[in-house]
């Protein structure tokens, strides 16, 4: 993974990730959710993608609450009937 703990629960970033823009698929929860806060929180420019706009609005919220960069895009899925 691109960041790692640190003391008293920082993340210590790579900086080859700063301003390195990635795409995050199932962003709005599980490992995709806990991926894009790690990478939000390394400096990368995240684009969630997920079915449900909610849960990734949260992820959003905690992504730019931690400091990271607000991400590119959050998109929902469509239902077809």
């Amino acid at each position: 993974m691109a960041a790692l703990p640190g003391p008293a629960g920082q993340i210590l970033a790579d900086p080859g990730l700063a301003g390195a823009v990635i795409i995050v698929t199932g962003a709005g929860s599980g490992i995709g959710a806990a991926a894009a806060r790690q990478l939000g929180a390394a400096g990368a420019r995240v684009a969630l993608v997920g079915r449900r706009t909610g849960p990734l609005d949260e992820v959003a919220g905690k992504i730019q609450s931690a400091g990271g960069n607000p991400p590119m895009a959050v998109s929902g899925g469509s239902h077809h009937h």
